[in-house]
């Protein structure tokens, strides 16, 4: 059975045909950027509304905070049973990596970007209660988690912060011996990067270490020269010699502890981790 043409095949064959012979080249091209433009429009419109959150003053934490509780999860028991074996697995990762690192039950820890509480489960669980706190942009995904883990966390008095700013003023003046950031730099552009390092000795006395992981751009693409490398409207590569230079405009040093998570799986294999301290 012949391939019926499609729609856009019998619209360009039409125009071909009413076209003069010398405009056919630049047709294709001009109909070549259209289909481009409306094959990545999703990514498109996401350019489009930074734009114009830049023309109105709207942070860009506030706009990804908006996006992420855009995205509305199923409430199936099927999909969450299935959801809360996933979180909870991964997340037992995160506290191996941190013990390897001095975390113990006495010591106290705020996670920069909780998400849906993936680590802070098994954090909880093992710090003593009232030892752990942790914010997320998102209030959607921290009740996801809740709903989720919530009879395992909530007997151990942990405090959830929902907010959209680097700040560190949400904390009150307390202060951390580990502070732990997975997955989030990696959706935050520099500026708003450099403004959490401007910020971070509000939560860190003389020994507190900060550790969060990043995506260094060479081990994805390796003929990378810069420091970022934008790959989409909220992904970015960035280097541990641009946390490091950050870093030290605040009297800080990041340095690259990767060898830490080389061992477990849940950790991607381009993924690296850093940790920070008081210079």
């Amino acid at each position: 059975m012949q391939k019926q043409p499609t729609t856009a095949a019998r619209l360009a064959a039409a125009a071909k045909s009413i076209l003069p012979n010398w405009l056919h080249a630049p047709a294709r091209a001009a109909w070549r950027k259209v289909y481009a433009v409306c094959a990545e429009w999703p990514e498109v419109k996401l350019y489009l509304q930074l734009a114009w959150n830049r023309l109105t003053g709207r942070s860009y934490l506030r706009w990804y905070a908006d996006t992420l509780d855009g995205w509305v999860e199923s409430r199936d028991p099927e999909f969450l049973a299935r959801k809360r074996a996933a979180l909870a697995e991964s997340g037992a990762e995160d506290l191996a990596v941190l013990k390897g690192f001095g975390l113990l039950p006495s010591s106290t820890l705020h996670e920069y970007g909780c998400g849906q509480l993936r680590s802070a489960l098994h954090f909880v669980e093992y710090l003593d209660p009232g030892n752990f706190s942790a914010n997320d942009a998102s209030k959607g995904r921290i009740d996801l988690g809740l709903e989720l883990f919530g009879s395992r966390i909530n007997p151990r008095r942990p405090t959830f912060i929902v907010n959209a700013d680097n700040s560190f003023d949400w904390l009150n003046g307390r202060k951390f011996d580990f502070l732990w950031c997975h997955a989030v730099f990696g959706h935050m552009p520099a500026a708003d990067v450099e403004d959490t390092f401007a910020n971070l000795h509000k939560a860190m006395h003389a020994k507190s270490a900060f550790f969060f992981t990043f995506d260094e751009p060479r081990l994805q693409i390796p003929d990378a020269k810069d420091e970022i490398v934008r790959i989409d409207a909220r992904n970015w590569l960035q280097s541990i010699a641009f946390f490091d230079r950050i870093a030290r405009k605040y009297g800080l040093v990041a340095e690259d502890v990767s060898g830490a998570i080389r061992p477990y799986e849940s950790f991607r294999k381009h993924m690296c981790l850093a940790r920070v301290t008081k210079a």
